[in-house]
């Protein structure tokens, strides 16, 4: 079977993304959230691909009374935990009609993480700096494809599960700050990722 009639495709990604903390998550929570970027799928062989996506997504916080170690009744995100990703995969293909593709999903990803300044408490607050941090995840999916204008426009879906290690930066260690009572105190670890769920919906030109 030839190659396709084309080499590449590019376009635009949007994820909705389910990030999965590792215990102890510290009363820590966030958000579901969806994750726009860039898909480009380089076909080397008849039945198999090389993809690289960019995501970027915004998580909501949620804190408990007493989160990241603290005896603070509330505590309140400056703003939203931001995640970054670049991930790499091969992708087996096989065609299924002329217009429809199926396609697994094996690759490695590096993701950046911002976790923002925190205020603790509500009468004369403190306030825990912001924080990053990065990790390394491995996404395993499953897709298909379909070519909606042969040889010019494709539209696909892939879900898939990166799970994720090697964490590391100063948003996973310990941090000081000075309380509501001015004193110094010690705020926990942001937890980390055990995983990312992925849902990935792409619209791509084929050159």
């Amino acid at each position: 079977m030839p190659l396709p009639p084309y080499q590449l495709e590019l376009g635009p990604n949007v994820a909705y993304v389910q990030r999965m903390s590792a215990a102890p998550t510290y009363g820590v929570r966030s958000t579901n959230a969806l994750a726009p970027g860039l898909l480009g799928r380089l076909s080397l062989l008849p039945w198999l691909a090389l993809s690289f996506r960019y995501t970027r997504s915004f998580h909501t916080i949620e804190l408990s009374s007493g989160a990241l170690g603290t005896d603070a009744a509330t505590l309140e995100a400056a703003s939203q935990l931001q995640v970054t990703t670049l991930q790499g995969a091969l992708q087996p293909t096989w065609q299924v009609h002329p217009r429809l593709r199926l396609f697994g999903s094996l690759g490695l990803g590096w993701g950046s993480v911002i976790a923002p300044a925190i205020r603790i408490g509500e009468l004369s607050p403190s306030t825990l700096r912001q924080r990053r941090g990065v990790f390394i995840e491995a996404p395993i999916g499953l897709g298909l494809s379909w070519w909606a204008l042969p040889r010019w426009l494709s539209v696909s879906y892939e879900a898939s599960f990166a799970p994720a290690f090697g964490s590391s930066g100063d948003a996973y260690t310990p941090d000081t700050y000075v309380n509501p009572q001015g004193l110094n105190a010690t705020a926990s670890p942001m937890p980390t990722f055990r995983g990312s769920a992925y849902h990935h919906f792409t619209l791509a030109l084929t050159l």
